[in-house]
């Protein structure tokens, strides 16, 4: 008897057409679970059922947990739902690092199995394949040190995950904790399958189990490998482009030190104080773009690096290196940031001004902005600088897009024990798309206009640009039709 069936293939083909891109991987695997397998699952393994759920690997080894609705709402299956999540909870806070799935896809096993039984019946040695399978007694005093060889980890590192499984396989006498990878070693199946039972797994149900995950996956693999191939091309494009704007603004900035140089001061016959003003405005303006270009190819080439140690390690090229050394973290006072950034947004409207509606009530905003940011403050915060004025720039320019007519713009600054809350809310509506890309990365895809907010995200998510990630939320008022869009700033180590 199977456990699933050519009707179950065929509507799991069927969700796979509404895959349209990656951002609807975890309800594509949902629905395949919750609208198709779960009851194959339930009906097939009877009272020997536990609990199953998935998880996968974002890019930068980010973990995600997949959690599928109407499991059995017994005792057993509660606790262990609670158990697992408690763990999971662990990592998501950075108190636990490694997971059996970042383990499994780094080394590149198939199947792993934690088991506890009274009467241990192994495996028949011909179920073994090679070293890409491997079960252990939970219960085991050798099961942390074996489990450190297999996955060739550190017993460090082993031990909380063995904690919380151990926890989990005293919720009844016999218990099989399986994890499986999609049946290839192809580096985009990302993601580890676990089902628990109170009995074994037979080679059939193993292998069956398996290539059904790798079906499901496979679906959202063949959009993730588009995304990548044109990633690939755009980051080959923009490390084209940025040499040429590079040849650009130094162009800019040999002419500007031309006229600098040849610079005569004749009060009777200019405004000399105003020319100066735009020189002085040019070059510093040029520098600034020459800055963000550096971090772009910056944010482009350390993809993938899980912090400063990981790049220091590496041995680069004399430019590559150049560009490490140039968007290196500092320390930096927030209100200098702010004014800088504010400075920028004022100029922006200015030149606008002809077409933009409400003009003079923008400016008046961005003036009380000014006096607003003198008073919060003035804290030290540790980040790459030329990210941390784009994201403030980014920001406040929506905040002051977006107001009211009769509103306004305020900065507020809240301190906690680790974090640091900073708050811009705008006496108006943000539109509805842009709250949605702030809170969950997705849109509606007529919603084109997210290139600031899609920045930002691009910048915390950089594992370089702080010590500490930064967290980007909003929040609503419908009473008082206020938007605050929030960011959370860690704050520096003692």
């Amino acid at each position: 008897m199977s456990i699933f069936s050519l009707q179950d293939m065929n509507a799991i083909m069927e969700y796979e057409h509404q895959l349209h891109d990656h951002s609807g991987k975890v309800s594509h695997i949902q629905n395949c679970y919750a609208k198709v397998l779960n009851r194959r699952l339930f009906q097939y393994f009877g009272t020997d059922y536990l609990f199953h759920t998935a998880y996968y690997l974002e890019e930068g080894r980010k973990f995600h947990q997949i959690e599928f609705t109407d499991l059995p709402n017994q005792e057993e299956t509660i606790r262990i739902k609670n158990y697992i999540h408690s763990g999971a909870q662990l990592i998501f806070f950075g108190k636990q690092q490694d997971t059996f799935t970042e383990l499994m896809c780094k080394a590149h096993k198939q199947v792993f199995c934690l088991f506890k039984r009274s009467k241990v019946n192994l495996f028949h040695r011909d179920l073994a394949l090679g070293e890409t399978y491997f079960q252990q007694d939970i219960l085991s005093k050798t099961a942390i040190s074996s489990i450190s060889r297999f996955f060739n980890e550190h017993t460090l590192n082993i031990q909380p995950l063995i904690d919380t499984y151990r926890l989990v396989a005293g919720t009844v006498p016999n218990c099989y904790i399986y994890f499986i990878r999609p049946f290839t070693h192809f580096k985009n199946y990302n993601g580890v399958f676990s089902i628990i039972l109170k009995k074994q797994l037979n080679e059939a149900e193993l292998t069956e189990l398996g290539l059904i995950w790798t079906k499901i996956l496979s679906d959202t693999v063949i959009i993730e490998v588009k995304i990548e191939a044109k990633n690939i091309e755009q980051n080959s494009i923009f490390d084209e482009h940025t040499h040429t704007w590079n040849n650009e603004i130094t162009s800019i900035s040999q002419h500007l030190d031309v006229i600098n140089k040849r610079f005569i001061t004749d009060i009777e016959k200019m405004d000399t104080h105003s020319i100066r003003y735009h020189i002085d405005f040019a070059v510093h303006k040029t520098d600034i773009l020459r800055k963000i270009v550096s971090f772009n190819l910056f944010l482009m080439k350390t993809q993938g690096y899980a912090d400063w140690d990981e790049v220091d390690r590496q041995n680069f090229s004399d430019s590559h290196d150049l560009l490490i050394k140039s968007n290196r973290m500092a320390v930096i006072p927030i209100q200098d940031v702010l004014k800088k950034a504010l400075d920028t947004v004022a100029l922006i409207f200015e030149s606008h001004k002809e077409t933009i509606s409400h003009y003079q009530k923008k400016e008046i905003a961005i003036n009380t902005l000014y006096k607003n940011i003198d008073k919060i403050e003035n804290v030290l915060i540790e980040a790459i600088p030329i990210g941390v004025y784009i994201i403030f720039l980014d920001l406040l320019k929506n905040a002051v897009e977006h107001m009211d007519k009769d509103g306004g713009v305020r900065i507020e600054l809240h301190s906690e024990s680790t974090h640091y809350f900073l708050d811009i809310v705008n006496d108006g509506e943000m539109p509805k798309d842009m709250i949605e890309y702030i809170k969950t990365g997705q849109s509606n895809q007529n919603f084109k206009r997210k290139g600031g907010i899609r920045m930002i995200k691009r910048i915390i998510d950089c594992a370089l640009f702080s010590t500490q990630k930064w967290g980007l939320d909003t929040r609503k008022n419908l009473s008082k039709k206020l938007t605050a869009i929030c960011l959370t700033i860690p704050k520096m180590k003692e």
